[in-house]
């Protein structure tokens, strides 16, 4: 499956927002619709964006982080997401993130956030962010969330759009490729042209991006570049930035075809570093098999002095394998200023240094750089880019001193990613070809196979960490592990407070868990009681935010018993208590979490033709061509089957009727159809008398003939009756003989047949008559 998308609209909007998938984004009135923990979660006015009232802002109280969120469970696996958010801190000592968790019910199955330095300030006085990711394929529920290690985070504006995931995408299967090629300027326009880019093995080459980039000149809405062999000139939009870099312009453009090199010329004979015509850089997109995956997005960023990020969705696979990154950087100074640009992928991260244009693409002004990422986890589904310039990250020689540089990144960052290939992947099949006629329909089922299981095993355990306890309690150690028979004696004591114990279990545990303790009761001293009494809860804070899971429970039995219950939502932390009746024992509390294992698939059809839904297990077409049903499993893996329809223009058959007399024959004939077969029946008989265009008949009775006109799958019949006529019975005589010079009278009488009757009669010298009873005048002896 090999897709191509392209966008209309490459300008991110920093202040509006349509069919916003979060509640409350603004944060205008209140904080509404958003959940905190481990600290003070408030609206506050003191930073609003884009002319608003006011803005979300956490402060750290207690934990390793404080956060707040908003969870959405209606987000379907596989939906790409763009996030775009107004956000800063105080201190960018602290590690402050905002972005995605993805989670399967509790279970936390991966992350993908920014990191927040940007210390409030300054117009404006927060950064704007944009984070794009794609749904993970066995995730339910998608949490927007910040979160700090100290101090203050505020955010504001946030904006949540379903998009397209990629620009393009080629998969290891698809046998395409790109590949990115550049030039800057010799910094005097002295060239002819300024700048040439020459592509390599043009034949292979079937489209090409082009973009150009000027600084602190605006050549206007759009551009003209030409093209070598063939020779021709091309338009070019002026593509809008974001970011903190100024007097940049870009042009952007998408060409058909191939090119052996694409160039341009200064629209005012100005090239040279920080002013005029900086670079051109083209994208060649090829027909040529490759060992990885290719994903881009279009990005039009920019920076100076401070930290830019963005991310580029990149697809989930069944194992490890080592990505790659291209990133064309134009608007670079020869001055020796440096830009450290990082990469992250899951847990993966690796970054390089630069110190301007790189010189082999001519003197000034781009560089492609080049960053890998090896042993990638195949569930991770996004790379974020950091672009460093500050002046207090500057790592000194050789670098300048101060702020690096300043720099645009409006191009194709292309992201190719090592096939690791699917280990199992399902098998789909949509049957032969098939024929179809003008204006009918044809449903297209398919058959798949081999569905492979994917998700994760549920897991439990007995032995635990005690956090905490309160009250009176023997023995507090023993209620930590299980197999010893031994539990730690609960008891709420005059004077010594509530009973209590509190175990870690290790991470947080999803909803669906069950958690099961093994109890006896231990004595009813100094109590009228006969039953311990216990509570059981649960919270993801060890010291506070808990919930009950059971109330109450008594029990009266001496020796340990088991009692189980179900977690209605996620907990870390599991508190038995002694609800102050008899002492009891507490061996051990154990989780069993369930497991995650799925052979979802999901469908996707394409094609000329389809009528209706094209994610179900079948369509339903109307036009000829190739129609492609794709299959990705719960891996992440495809597979996938083509079916060609034909479509032929419907045939018309033709045949007239007849009328015989009984005995006599007919043939009856159908129209002309070329490369026609014809079939004939007997109305009421489904055998075939005859497969000629023509055929004779001598029915005894009136009857209808059918012939059937097939032509590639297209037919139509049209039906004949012959009448068959039974012939009348005639009685003649007359009053002969008579003498010469009388009348001969002739009579006829008719019966059978069908009256009313037509008489034509013939005798010696040329005689007829239309009369039933003629008479001849004037015999001779001729007429006889």
């Amino acid at each position: 499956m090999t897709m191509l998308i392209f966008p209309f609209d490459l300008l991110y909007s920093q202040c509006s927002c349509d069919n916003n998938l979060v509640t409350n984004g603004g944060f205008n009135t209140n904080v509404n619709n958003w959940s905190s923990y481990n600290g003070d979660f408030i609206k506050n006015n003191a930073y609003p964006q884009c002319g608003t009232t006011g803005h979300a802002q956490l402060y750290k109280t207690s934990g390793t982080w404080a956060g707040f969120y908003q969870d959405l469970s209606t987000i379907p696996s596989g939906t790409s997401l763009s996030l775009k958010f107004w956000a800063g801190v105080h201190d960018s000592d602290y590690d402050a993130r905002f972005g995605f968790e993805f989670y399967y019910n509790s279970t936390l199955l991966s992350e993908a956030t920014l990191q927040i330095d940007k210390e409030l300030g300054g117009n404006p006085s927060m950064q704007f962010y944009v984070l794009d990711a794609v749904v993970p394929p066995t995730a339910n529920k998608v949490r927007i969330i910040g979160k700090t290690t100290n101090g203050y985070l505020k955010v504001d504006e946030v904006c949540l759009n379903e998009t397209t995931p990629y620009d393009f995408y080629f998969d290891c299967e698809s046998g395409k490729k790109i590949t990115t090629h550049a030039n800057g300027t010799n910094q005097n326009c002295s060239g002819n042209p300024d700048i040439t880019v020459n592509i390599p093995n043009k034949t292979e080459v079937y489209q090409f991006i082009a973009e150009v980039v000027y600084k602190n000149e605006d050549p206007g809405a759009t551009i003209q570049i030409t093209t070598s062999n063939p020779v021709a000139t091309h338009t070019l939009n002026k593509v809008y930035l974001t970011g903190t870099s100024s007097g940049v312009y870009v042009y952007r453009g998408l060409i058909s075809g191939t090119a052996a090199s694409v160039m341009v010329n200064s629209t005012s004979t100005t090239c040279q570093s920080n002013q005029g015509l900086q670079s051109l850089v083209v994208y060649a997109f090829r027909n040529v098999s490759s060992d990885a995956s290719y994903t881009g997005k279009y990005t039009q960023i920019s920076g100076y002095c401070d930290v830019q990020t963005f991310s580029i969705p990149i697809p989930t696979d069944v194992d490890e394998r080592d990505v790659t990154l291209t990133i064309p950087i134009s608007e670079l100074t020869t001055d020796n200023r440096y830009l450290r640009l990082k990469a992250t992928a899951g847990t993966v991260t690796n970054s390089t240094i630069i110190y301007g244009p790189d010189p082999t693409l001519n003197t000034c002004c781009v560089n492609i750089v080049t960053v890998t990422l090896n042993n990638v986890p195949g569930n991770v589904n996004s790379v974020t880019i950091e672009i460093d310039t500050r002046s207090s990250t500057n790592p000194g020689s050789p670098a300048a001193a101060g702020c690096g540089q300043s720099w645009v990144a409006a191009g194709v960052t292309t992201v190719s990613t090592e096939c690791a290939g699917c280990l199992v992947t399902a098998d789909v099949n949509l049957g032969p070809d098939v024929n179809i006629c003008d204006g009918d329909e044809y449903t297209i089922h398919s058959t798949v196979s081999g569905i492979p299981v994917c998700g994760y095993p549920g897991s439990s355990d007995c032995n635990h960490t005690i956090v905490n306890s309160g009250g009176y309690i023997a023995d507090l150690n023993t209620a930590g592990v299980c197999g010893d028979n031994a539990g730690a004696k609960l008891w709420t004591q005059g004077g010594n407070g509530t009973s209590y114990i509190t175990l870690d279990m290790g991470a947080v545990i999803p909803a669906g868990t069950q958690i099961t303790v093994r109890v006896k009761l231990e004595h009813c001293s100094n109590t009228s009681a006969s039953e311990s009494d216990m509570r059981i809860r649960y919270s993801e804070s060890a010291n506070s935010g808990f919930s009950d899971l059971v109330a109450s429970k008594t029990f009266s039995h001496t020796s340990y018993q088991t009692y189980s219950y179900t977690l209605g939502a996620s907990a870390r932390y599991i508190r038995v208590q002694d609800n102050g009746k008899c002492s009891f024992r507490l061996d051990y509390v154990e989780y069993v979490t369930p497991d995650t294992y799925n052979n979802s698939i999901t469908y996707q059809w394409y094609g000329p033709g389809i009528v209706g839904s094209t994610t179900g297990t079948y369509i339903v077409v109307d036009e000829g061509g190739d129609y492609i049903l794709v299959v990705t499993d719960c891996n992440n893996c495809s597979a996938s089957d083509t079916i060609h329809v034909s479509l032929h223009n419907n045939v018309i058959a033709e045949v007239a009727d007849a009328e015989i007399c009984l005995g006599n024959s007919v043939t009856l004939t159908a129209n002309y159809v070329a490369n026609a077969t014809y079939e004939w029946t007997q109305q009421g008989s489904n055998t075939i008398i005859s497969t000629s265009r023509s055929i004779t008949v001598s029915p005894a009775s009136t009857n209808i003939y059918i012939v059937t006109v097939r032509v590639n799958g297209c037919e139509d019949s049209d039906d004949a009756t012959v009448f068959v006529r039974v012939p009348p019975i005639v009685t003649a005589s007359s009053n002969s003989p008579v003498c010469a010079g009388y009348s001969i009278n002739l009579t006829s009488t008719a019966t059978g047949g069908t009256a009313p009757y037509t008489y034509n009669w013939s005798g010696p010298g040329g005689f007829t008559s239309t009369s039933q009873n003629p008479t001849r005048t004037n015999a001779t002896v001729a007429m006889s």
